[in-house]
């Protein structure tokens, strides 16, 4: 009696490896998205202002690449489908909703002002009473280097205190940025808003965010 040996499916082989392959393309594609959308002004601190919205640039053209491709396997297995031919495509049409409709910037600086609050009014009270010194006058007012252990509170580790009409306001960077494109949390002792020129700059966003803590942003 003849036996009859299976004859290989290599089209089949070779599709569920891509599928796998692809899997793992999308987990990486969406979890390095979601991740530079999280820690976006690390980043721009890191790597500054021009060299961020490069690495962005770059991850959504990765993403993107991904995302046809899961695309294309999904269609190509529309009439047989498979889990994990289509879970590809389900992985990164979720990421992109994730990335495109979670508010990440104003959760992450409302996270931050929360989690520094206390230690940056501290800090703010020691400038205003000069036990930190002045480095010099940046334009908008003193620049004040913070200590070591104080860099995170702001941009590049340097305050800016400024008196005007016998005000004082002390600007913590959250974003240093180039000539008046600038943002950060603002202490004010006597819980007044800063103007829309403070610190020379063209405040498009002063919103109150707790008793003497203002955000700017020009």
């Amino acid at each position: 009696m003849e036996t009859t040996e299976p004859i290989p499916r290599y089209g089949e082989d070779r599709l569920a490896r891509w599928s796998r392959v692809l899997l793992w393309l999308a987990i990486t594609a969406s979890a390095l998205l979601l991740l530079v959308q999280i820690f976006r002004w690390e980043l721009v601190s890191l790597l500054t202002v021009f060299m961020e919205p490069t690495l962005e640039i770059a991850l959504w053209i990765f993403f993107l690449v991904v995302a046809v491709c899961s695309v294309g396997t999904a269609l190509y297995r529309w009439k047989n489908p498979t889990r994990r031919a289509m879970l590809p495509l389900v992985i990164c049409s979720a990421a992109a909703i994730i990335a495109l409709f979670v508010p990440f910037d104003r959760i992450y600086l409302a996270a931050n002002f929360r989690l520094f609050e206390a230690r940056r009014t501290a800090v703010a009270k020691e400038a205003l009473a000069g036990k930190l010194g002045v480095v010099r006058d940046g334009g908008r007012g003193d620049l004040v280097k913070l200590p070591a252990a104080d860099h995170l509170l702001s941009d590049d580790g340097e305050i800016v205190v400024e008196q005007r009409d016998g005000r004082y306001f002390v600007l913590f960077f959250t974003f240093r940025g180039i000539l008046d494109r600038f943002s950060g949390f603002v202490y004010s002792p006597t819980d007044t808003p800063p103007a829309k020129d403070e610190f020379l700059g063209d405040g498009q966003e002063i919103e109150r965010l707790a008793p003497n803590w203002y955000w700017y942003a020009s």
